[in-house]
């Protein structure tokens, strides 16, 4: 059961092996087992871990922060599976039907072009009733056409 935050502020080289947190710091090595750990935070600069060793923390439900020089937060990578809600919403969206996903991605894709046709209207940008017609107008055997040209003349307004 995990139950550790690990904070790494010194220069370290992270390598798991064994099921096992290798951590080399001016050649001495510590070992710690993933499955104590809950969390780690790393600071400071020359503390490498390769991706497989990312993925295989998130495996053990083991979060990694990084801080920067004034202990503020800059990135955060947390396990896949343990996010229950955002696990749940990924296998509905595998088990969709044909019909079902493209459903959805009609109403994404009109609901986007909406958006577009907001942003400008707010603005007080011209073309937001043009794009606006797109969306209302768009069919589902067009949603590539209708999505490229409003954002072909979206992005024309805004540059």
């Amino acid at each position: 059961m995990s139950f550790r935050t690990l904070e790494i502020t010194n220069p370290t080289e992270i390598h798991i092996k064994n099921n096992q947190l290798e951590l080399t710091q001016e050649n001495r090595q510590i070992y710690i087992p993933i499955e104590d750990l809950s969390m780690i935070t790393t600071i400071g600069s020359n503390i490498r871990l390769s991706t497989m060793d990312l993925s295989i923390l998130a495996n053990n439900h083991v979060s990694l922060t990084t801080l920067d020089n004034k202990y503020s937060p800059t990135a955060l990578v947390l396990p896949f599976e343990g996010n229950s809600r955002q696990s749940q919403l990924i296998h509905q969206q595998v088990q969709f039907s044909k019909e079902e996903y493209n459903k959805l991605w009609f109403q994404i894709i009109k609901q986007k072009i909406s958006n577009q046709s907001r942003v400008l209207s707010l603005l007080g940008c011209p073309g937001a009733e043009k794009i606006g017609t797109y969306a209302q107008q768009m069919k589902k055997e067009d949603i590539d056409s209708s999505e490229s040209l409003a954002a072909k003349d979206y992005f024309s307004v805004l540059s």
